[in-house]
C-alpha cells in the first residue's frame, strides 16, 4: 500500500504559494499551472518577501516540485527573479498549501 507523504512548507513558502493562488493575474479558472508574473509576488500579502529571499523561496518551491518557473534567462535562475519571469503552482503545490491549512 502506497502512503502519501506530506510535504512540509516554511512560512515564506506558504506566503508565496498563497500569493500565486490569490494573484490578480489569475484568470478566474484553474490556478494549477496558470502562470503569473513574478513582479506581482514582490508585495505578496504585504509580506516583505523580496529580492534574494523571494528568489530563495521560489527556488526551494521548485526543488520540492510545488511551483514551476519560466525565466527570461535560464542562467539567471536562482538569482533575483526578473520582473518578466513567470511562476505557477503545481497540483502538488496546491495540495501542500491545502494540507498546510489543516
Amino acid at each position: 500500500m502506497k502512503t502519501e507523504t506530506k510535504i512540509s512548507i516554511t512560512e515564506n513558502e506558504r506566503i508565496v504559494l498563497r500569493a500565486i493562488v490569490d494573484n490578480e493575474f489569475q484568470d478566474g479558472g484553474d490556478v494549477i499551472e496558470n502562470p503569473v508574473w513574478t513582479f506581482a509576488l514582490y508585495s505578496a500579502h504585504k509580506s516583505g518577501i523580496s529580492g534574494k529571499a523571494l528568489s530563495g523561496t521560489i527556488s526551494s518551491l521548485v526543488k520540492k516540485g510545488l511551483v514551476g518557473v519560466d525565466a527570461i534567462d535560464l542562467g539567471e535562475l536562482g538569482k533575483t527573479p526578473h520582473d518578466d519571469d513567470t511562476v505557477w503552482i503545481t497540483a502538488q503545490g496546491v495540495a501542500a498549501l491545502e494540507g498546510d491549512a489543516n
